[in-house]
């Protein structure tokens, strides 16, 4: 997938870590499985936000069990850990919608061009903000240094 590369990279950010557990009760294509409180866990949310998400159409919905139970797998965590990654950049959901569309729908590639535009251009603005920031700490940084030397 295109946004696979993307995904890895903003899920690699560093969050609260959390490593699951292995389940060998369920699995869901070999991957290791999460019940909906062990999801909404590791990605630190509700387990209302798994289902409002499902409901946006932001996270496919899960199989379940026989009893009716969701069985969410890893593609599920490593997607809620993109979108709640990508919304710290100031994307909205539906934003964040039409992102995953173009990635999963080819028939929306006709629209891919524009809306991947739209993100690249917000992303550079944001890199050049973080830029100007780091900049400024780095400054603050040394003055603060040659201060302590002077005083000592």
């Amino acid at each position: 997938m295109l946004l696979e590369s993307i995904i890895q990279m903003v899920t690699e950010t560093p969050r609260p870590s959390y490593t699951p557990p292995p389940r060998t009760d369920h699995t869901v294509s070999n991957q290791t499985t999460f019940t909906t409180s062990e999801l909404a866990e590791a990605a630190q949310v509700g387990s209302q936000t798994l289902r409002y998400y499902e409901r946006r159409g932001l996270l496919p919905e899960p199989p379940r069990t026989q009893g009716g139970h969701r069985i969410y797998g890893r593609g599920h965590l490593e997607r809620l850990l993109f979108i709640q990654n990508i919304q710290t950049l100031g994307f909205q959901l539906e934003e964040i919608h039409a992102l995953l569309q173009v990635n999963e729908e080819p028939s929306s590639m006709s629209a891919g061009p524009e809306v991947l535009d739209s993100f690249i251009d917000r992303i550079d603005a944001k890199a050049e903000t973080l830029s100007r920031m780091r900049a400024q700490l780095d400054e603050l940084r040394a003055r603060a240094l040659d201060e302590l030397r002077d005083e000592g």
